[in-house]
């Protein structure tokens, strides 16, 4: 079963608008991605991208950077994820894309920058969000 059928079931199982959960899930996933991604420059982490229906493949400025190389400083692109999320529905995909060359290498846990972990920065945050549903989806069945 896909993350998007996850999603639809969890929306039923516990009654509420599917709509809602799917938006909070994609917002969910993208602070996790923004959250996983390694940074050096700040270029990987500004580029990770959130669209609906389309993939947006744009990518950050090479003279982009995060301020003293903060952990965590995606206040400004969760935002804009909200407004980006804010008509969607259960009919609806939501694409998180980074389109820089080396984002696979990331992913598949082949830079020192990831310390070399096997679930790398979108598949770990969508299992992360799987057991999520899942644990609510337990309590709520009991």
């Amino acid at each position: 079963m896909g993350f998007a059928q996850d999603v639809t079931t969890f929306a039923q199982k516990t009654g509420l608008n599917t709509s809602l959960v799917m938006r909070k899930a994609g917002l969910d996933a993208y602070a996790g991605v923004l959250k996983r991604s390694p940074v050096r420059t700040g270029r990987f982490r500004a580029s990770n991208r959130i669209s609906l229906n389309v993939p947006d493949l744009s990518v950050a400025p090479e003279t982009s950077t995060i301020v003293g190389n903060a952990p965590f400083a995606g206040g400004p692109q969760l935002n804009q994820a909200v407004s980006i999320l804010g008509p969607a529905d259960g009919g609806d995909t939501i694409f998180i894309t980074n389109a820089l060359p080396y984002a696979k290498k990331l992913e598949d846990g082949g830079s020192a920058q990831t310390n070399r972990q096997p679930d790398g920065i979108y598949g770990a945050t969508i299992q992360e969000l799987r057991a999520s549903f899942a644990q609510v989806l337990r309590r709520i069945l009991r």
